[in-house]
This record gives C-alpha cells, sequence and structure tokens, in this order.
C-alpha cells in the first residue's frame, strides 16, 4: 500500500448538471463514489472522503471526512482541506465522477511526484486538476487565492499557471496510452447522458 501520499476523494460539488447528488447517483448497481473507492481504497493506507459539512458518505463508507467548510469555492477547497488534515507531505485528490479510473494510472501518477510540487494528467490540452497530486507546498498559495473575490482566482488550472515557482509534472497523452485505461481513467460523468453512456459501457464489460 502507498504510505507517503495520501488520498482524498471529493464528493462536495454542487452536481449541478445531473441534477441530484452526484457522489451517490447509481452507476450499474453502485454508488458513483463507490466505483472510484474500489479503486482507490487497496493502494493507500489513508484514505479520506471530502465533502461539504452535511455529508454523511464518509460515515457511510467508514472513512474519516475532510470537511469543506466553505461551500462554492470550489476543488481548490477540497485541495487545501485535504493538505491540512493530511500528515503525508502529499495528497492525491480525485473527484467522485471518474468510475473508469484504473489503479495503474494512479500509481503512475504517484511515481512521477519526487521534485515536484504537482503531477496532473494534461489530456487534449485540458489539465485534469480533479486526479492529480498535491504537495504541502502548494498550501499556502492556495489559502491566498481562496481567500481573493477575484473572479476565476480560485481556478486550479489558474492556480498552475500563474503560481511563481510552482514545480508541476503534466503527464501527456501518450504515457497514458501506454498504460491500459490511461486514456479512460479520465472520463468523467457530469450529466445524465454521460451516466446512461458509462452504464452501457460497464455492463457491456460486465457481459463479456
Amino acid at each position: 500500500m502507498i504510505d507517503k501520499v495520501a488520498c482524498v476523494v471529493l464528493v462536495g460539488g454542487e452536481s449541478r448538471r445531473m441534477g441530484e447528488d452526484k457522489a451517490s447517483v447509481d452507476l450499474a448497481g453502485k454508488a458513483l463514489v463507490e466505483r472510484v473507492l474500489d479503486v482507490v481504497r487497496p493502494l493507500f493506507n489513508h484514505l479520506y472522503i471530502g465533502a461539504h459539512t452535511d455529508s454523511k458518505l464518509g460515515d457511510a463508507y467508514g472513512l474519516p471526512t475532510v470537511i469543506d467548510t466553505l461551500p462554492g469555492r470550489g476543488p481548490a477547497l477540497g485541495v487545501c482541506a485535504a493538505l491540512e488534515r493530511a500528515e503525508e507531505e502529499r495528497v492525491f485528490v480525485i473527484s467522485c465522477d471518474l468510475p473508469s479510473l484504473n489503479a495503474r494510472v494512479v500509481e503512475y501518477l504517484i511515481e512521477q511526484a519526487d521534485g515536484f510540487d504537482v503531477v496532473a494528467a494534461r489530456i487534449d490540452g485540458r489539465v485534469q486538476t480533479t486526479c492529480a497530486i498535491y504537495s504541502r507546498a502548494c498550501l499556502a498559495p492556495l489559502e491566498e487565492r481562496i481567500s481573493t473575490k477575484e473572479k476565476g482566482a480560485r481556478s486550479l488550472n489558474r492556480f498552475l499557471e500563474e503560481t511563481e515557482g510552482l514545480k508541476v509534472r503534466y503527464v501527456d497523452e501518450q504515457e497514458l496510452k501506454n498504460i491500459e485505461g490511461g486514456i479512460e481513467s479520465f472520463v468523467d460523468v457530469d450529466t445524465p447522458e454521460e451516466l446512461r453512456v458509462a452504464k452501457q459501457k460497464i455492463l457491456g464489460e460486465m457481459n463479456r
């Protein structure tokens, strides 16, 4: 098991496009968050649920909860809360809406972490900020951004682009293509239609 990096599964999103609590939505017989937990639970010694104060998902899955105390501040606050709570130097932050997550992808990202403050995949030019590794060096600059009222300042993408001295390791598509399920690991489920497609994929795999 991985003992130098903690893992936090973020479930505090507003789920506007889904129309219901995304973490708990059923996907082929399991809650969306449960499919992510099935992958990361065997990997990490220290695993947390990152949620708002009223979430009971941590209790439901027997995991400690990292509280996101300022709803509406986005995943940046979840990353901060995770870094404050974890004893480890780094945290692997993963959103609850990635049901095709492959354990080998998680391990590969962690293998790249030495010497870097952030490790994140970049697919089609888009940085996957909520399936990424953040070091404690990110905490102070993230806290500064969270406290500002400037529009867009709390964007994790802007944090990576604008924070001076931040050492970021971008894992590119070719690297991911060399891992089974590497690209598919980052396909998220935000809408009922995407949920339907994910369900068809999972049921198809189960019936092989």
